[in-house]
């Protein structure tokens, strides 16, 4: 019991509050508390020093002619001198700007200067009461009462302060008039014993309301700056940590890294296995990714899948080039999410302090950057920002805003290559190409702006315009004409598709027949069996499926087996090598002969000369497409083509 009470005071002497029945609290909160206790004080700090300042000259001028009046003066001194100490040492403190969390030391300097002026006060009661007059005792009884009233109230916040300032004091006055002897002072000794103890329970009472207060504060910032997915600080509070680097960046020169992290097909676990399962691999990426840092490094979700990291002390690129390594291989091992085994990687940008910015924006904006890079060029790694990176970027942000403004305004519209029956020579279709009319750069190739509209969203609607605006335009054209409209990873991402286009159809009367959507290969691999089951259910419409691009895919034969297909494109590189290379010549043969035992059609794309024509003929070639039949032409121009077609018959 004994070890207890003595730790409970030596605690007190720090500031903690178990002594009087606090709850326990971690050191983040002990800290928050101590900064609260102290910044009371400050406070009240000049009042508190002009009072002690007013009372001493009271009391000088209360006992001018008494016997001990040099001893009262030699008092008055050091009182005096004491709280000119403490106000200027307050004065010329950084606490005067409330910092959000303070040390021990600084409660046990309020204690110790209180218990000094507490002595101080203490010496009038037992060195001046019995020497002097009637009226001066009086006063001293007014000063001791209401320095003992005073100091309780306003070092309230501080019990350790509180009691070291009123005990000796209380104690002090009561032993003096107890030694009076007479049976009213007998009473006035116990009743400032009573009060002192009712002040310490009152301090007490206010201190722990004060400990309630920041413990309620510090739960409720704690829940508005965490990720309550994963647990991580979230955007707000990394904010906070960055400023935090920056500062010490500034005051010591403490280089630190800012790391940019993306998840790689996170969307496609989500569209897969649902919310449940992405939730899942955001909260083990969290705990693998806590698993790769340091106790001084930061890593926190901004938003969905996009995590950031702050490596302090980084003075070398090749220090925060270990932490990306370590977190790269980190993803390397498989997840076990929703029941199923998956691989998921990151790609990682990194800025560096001060290398690449010395606030806030700046780096965060590189290191996005980088990501960018990284994303695009090599998916799974990391990238450093680079300041050719920088142009690249701005050429992005622009093309971005201006591929807004291109939704907007309807600059983007379609033209249309057609498909030619080999047999025959006549045209059987034609396919939907996006356009951008640039109203100062003139048109854009998609292969510009296409990637752009991918990464920023604009995909989908853009996608949306184009099988809107195919489906319409289709409508109008004879009944034996089909279109083919291209899909993109993302509009195999959701089956939000799927009555999308059937609605159209509808809306258009353009039977589902003659629409045809072409896919990638890598389109499908990266959607898996979300994209599969959205092509079936295309497919079971009646709208016909295409397999573009086919031969350069890493999987084409797996996937002719799997997907509902009635088309196979065969890609422009084996077309146009045909002539020169009997080994491209064998593989389109190949390729024909495997499509017909499948019982699908195939065409030819990248179609330029007649040998390449007479040759895909010779193979029993369904379908040609390419310049030696016609460019892209604009929705005016088909009708032409189709009443050529019309005449020729």
């Amino acid at each position: 019991m004994l070890k207890k009470v003595l730790d409970g005071a030596r605690g007190l002497w720090d500031g903690d509050l178990t002594l009087f029945g606090a709850p326990p609290v971690d050191e983040f909160t002990r800290g928050r508390l101590r900064a609260e206790q102290i910044g009371s004080v400050v406070r009240y700090t000049p009042a508190i020093m002009m009072a002690n300042v007013f009372n001493a000259l009271v009391l000088v001028v209360a006992m001018w002619d008494a016997p001990v009046a040099n001893l009262v003066h030699l008092w008055a001194f050091c009182l005096i001198t004491m709280c000119v100490y403490v106000y200027l040492r307050r004065r010329g403190d950084p606490g005067k700007h409330r910092p959000k969390t303070a040390s021990p030391r600084g409660i046990r300097h309020a204690a110790l200067y209180a218990f000094i002026i507490g002595c101080l006060w203490t010496v009038v009661p037992l060195q001046f009461f019995e020497a002097s007059s009637y009226q001066g005792q009086l006063i001293i009884l007014c000063l001791s009462t209401g320095m003992i009233c005073a100091g309780a109230f306003v070092l309230s916040t501080i019990p350790s302060a509180a009691i070291a300032f009123t005990t000796p004091l209380a104690f002090g006055f009561a032993v003096t008039v107890l030694q009076m002897g007479q049976p009213v002072y007998l009473l006035v000794s116990v009743l400032t014993i009573v009060y002192a103890f009712v002040l310490t329970r009152a301090v007490a009472t206010h201190a722990l309301q004060l400990l309630a207060r920041v413990v309620a504060q510090v739960e409720s910032e704690l829940a508005a700056q965490t990720d309550s997915l994963t647990g991580l600080p979230n955007r707000v509070a990394f904010r906070e940590e960055l400023n935090s680097a920056l500062s010490r960046l500034a005051r010591y020169g403490e280089g630190f890294a800012v790391l940019y992290i993306d998840l790689d097909d996170f969307k496609s676990v989500n569209d897969q296995l649902g919310h449940a399962a992405g939730d899942d691999l955001l909260a083990q990426s969290a705990d693998r990714m806590r698993a790769c840092l340091r106790d001084i490094d930061c890593v926190a979700r901004l938003s969905g899948d996009e995590f950031a990291i702050i490596a302090a002390a980084v003075k070398e690129p090749v220090q925060a080039m270990v932490v990306a390594e370590r977190l790269v291989r980190a993803f390397s091992s498989p997840f076990m999410v929703g029941g199923a085994r998956i691989t998921s990687r990151i790609s990682i940008g990194i800025a560096i302090a001060p290398f690449d910015g010395q606030d806030a924006e700046t780096l965060l904006k590189k290191a996005d950057t980088a990501l960018y890079s990284s994303k695009r060029d090599r998916r799974g790694h990391f990238q450093f920002f680079q300041s050719e990176l920088d142009a690249q970027a701005q050429h992005r942000i622009a093309m971005e805003k201006e591929l807004r403004e291109a939704i907007a305004h309807r600059q983007l519209a379609l033209a249309f290559q057609p498909f030619v029956d080999m047999r025959t020579r006549r045209v059987t279709g034609f396919e939907a190409l996006l356009r951008w009319d640039h109203p100062t750069r003139g048109p854009i190739c998609p292969l510009d702006f296409i990637p752009v509209a991918e990464k920023t969203g604009c995909i989908q609607e853009i996608g949306e315009f184009v099988i809107g605006e195919a489906i319409r335009t289709a409508a109008t054209w004879p009944d034996h004409l089909r279109i083919a409209i291209n899909f993109s990873p993302d509009q195999l991402r959701s089956m939000s598709i799927v009555p999308l286009v059937l609605g159209l159809l509808k809306d258009s009367g353009l039977q589902p027949s003659r629409l045809e959507i072409e896919i990638t290969e890598s389109a499908v691999v990266a959607e898996s069996q979300q994209a599969i089951e959205i092509l079936q259910a295309l497919r079971g419409a009646g709208v016909r499926i295409a397999l573009d691009d086919f031969g350069t895919g890493y999987s084409s034969l797996n996937y002719l087996r799997k997907l509902p297909l009635d088309r196979i494109k065969i890609d422009r590189a084996f077309i146009g090598d045909m002539i020169e290379h009997p080994d491209c010549t064998a593989i389109v043969k190949a390729v024909i002969g495997l499509a017909a035992d499948l019982g699908m059609d195939v065409t030819a794309e990248g179609v330029e000369t007649e040998n390449q024509y007479d040759s895909l003929a010779a193979l029993s070639c369904h379908e040609a497409q390419g310049y030696l039949l016609s460019r892209p032409v604009r929705a005016d121009a088909v009708h032409k083509i189709i009443q050529d077609q019309a005449l020729a018959a």
